[in-house]
């Protein structure tokens, strides 16, 4: 869809399919011909025409079954196979296929076959270098995904036809009740003078494993910081918890814990604190006094 490869000389981008679509047809190519090979595959067997009872007898006998024939000539049975795979088309496949995968990094290890001919560190270190190989691919993409988004917006600020709410938190950072975004508006400004930032996510296949282990990981750390926001008043949970958010694909992430009943908690345990202390208090003043009083001496006493 978008570019990911310079290429000199030219303004135009190259994908990374259409980097390998070459090999990748000259392989296609030689596959169908190895496959129109096989389905002309014939095997005829030539007997001698005067001879009809050896043709019926050929032609009518099952599998392995023994003919007594008199006479029988060397030359009388000729077997003889047309068409089919040669070897020199299986060899040239097989080295086609190698180039194309040596050239594309995409391995038997990373299309999930694996033979067991390579040694586990093997693997370990292919699959990290074909990491960093797709990582940058991503990044490419990611990129042009960001500049396509710019560009919609672009159309959607100077475009009079667009409006939307900007929901909840453009509320609380404008100090509005119910902000809206209207495109086309004259006394807005420029598009360059608006601070938009665009975040890309996960656009990729996650598989179920890495989606479990990323739902742990989110319990723990929410189970971890909900204990620690009463504690730790001064810190910004919820900037931090949106930046563990964006490094695991989670942009939710914030949302998870409710920070108004969180302080509601945190008033009704400060409260139950100080009504406490003061119970303490009173109580200590009590037995401060009786023990005064028990102390002091008595009427008509020594």
């Amino acid at each position: 869809m978008y570019g990911a490869y310079y290429v000199p000389d030219s303004p135009y981008p190259l994908s990374p399919i259409m980097a390998s679509a070459g090999q990748m047809n000259e392989l296609n190519d030689h596959i169908r011909s190895a496959s129109a090979s096989a389905a002309n595959y014939k095997r005829l067997i030539l007997v001698d025409s005067k001879n009809k009872k050896l043709v019926q007898d050929v032609k009518s006998q099952p599998h392995d079954f023994v003919v007594p024939v008199e006479g029988l000539d060397n030359d009388s049975v000729i077997q003889m196979e047309l068409g089919g795979i040669t070897n020199q088309q299986v060899s040239y496949i097989q080295m086609a296929r190698d180039r194309l995968d040596r050239n594309s990094g995409i391995h038997d290890a990373m299309r999930g076959n694996v033979t067991g001919d390579a040694t586990a560190t093997e693997v370990s270190i292919a699959q990290g270098s074909s990491t960093m190989r797709l990582a940058y691919i991503r990044q490419q993409f990611q990129e042009s995904v960001r500049n396509t988004l710019m560009k919609v917006s672009w159309f959607m600020h100077n475009d009079d036809r667009v409006a939307f709410p900007l929901g909840a938190d453009a509320a609380d950072q404008l100090g509005m009740g119910e902000p809206w975004f209207v495109g086309g508006m004259d006394d807005s400004g420029s598009f360059d003078d608006l601070e938009l930032e665009v975040d890309a996510y996960s656009m990729e296949r996650v598989n179920e494993g890495l989606r479990q282990h990323r739902a742990m990981e989110a319990f723990q750390i929410i189970t971890h910081v909900a204990s620690a926001m009463p504690q730790m008043p001064y810190v910004d949970w919820n900037g931090m918890l949106n930046k563990l958010g964006d490094s695991m694909n989670m942009p939710d992430l914030s949302g998870l814990i409710d920070s108004e009943m969180l302080g509601q908690l945190m008033q009704q345990q400060q409260q139950t604190a100080a009504e406490q202390q003061q119970l303490a208090s009173a109580q200590q003043k009590a037995d401060i006094q009786a023990t005064q009083m028990s102390a002091a001496p008595q009427e008509g006493g020594f």
